[in-house]
């Protein structure tokens, strides 16, 4: 996400956060906790992004922390895989630093972390309003259906890119 747009992205998301908990729809955690749990998130995720993001060897596990973060939040408020759109994030700071090649590492920690929710929901550690064994039928079309999506966007991120190569070809050395 670039830049400026993040704080307005988590301001967002907070205010919901109060209102949908204002109405009982989000998780059974406290309202400051799962405010808490968002803050920590995004501090982490920009800590992550500021220490590592440069290294490309290391881009794999900037994704991975950014999926451990998006997970996190999305299970805390009961709503789990209907949140998946959520990993759009890290997948979108990994084609906006890293280009589109990398989408399967963001999709495959995705998947990874929507199997750690669902284990979390099937051993009772997390609340989940979708009740089992629905929520894990959802969790298996979530991730159908973002691997589409993320396919998808790598796609026109690799046929933008292909584009600009071909408009502005570099200069002969």
């Amino acid at each position: 996400m670039p830049r400026a747009t993040w704080p307005i992205a988590v301001a967002l998301t907070a205010l919901a956060f109060c209102v949908l908990h204002w109405v009982g729809l989000l998780g059974w955690l406290p309202l400051p906790q799962l405010l808490g749990i968002l803050a920590a998130s995004v501090l982490l995720n920009q800590l992550v992004i500021w220490r590592f993001g440069g290294i490309a060897s290391l881009y794999w596990m900037v994704v991975a922390l950014q999926v451990v973060c998006v997970t996190v939040v999305m299970y805390a408020t009961g709503w789990g895989p209907a949140l998946a759109i959520g990993y759009l994030f890290p997948l979108g700071e990994l084609l906006r630093t890293r280009g589109s090649r990398g989408w399967p590492v963001a999709f495959v920690a995705s998947l990874v972390g929507i199997a750690g929710g669902e284990g979390a929901i099937t051993l009772g550690w997390v609340h989940s309003y979708v009740p089992e064994p629905y929520v894990h039928g959802l969790a298996a079309l979530a991730g159908l259906g973002l691997g589409f999506v993320m396919h998808l966007l790598a796609s026109a991120a690799a046929a933008r890119a292909s584009a600009m190569r071909s408009r502005y070809p570099s200069s002969p050395a």
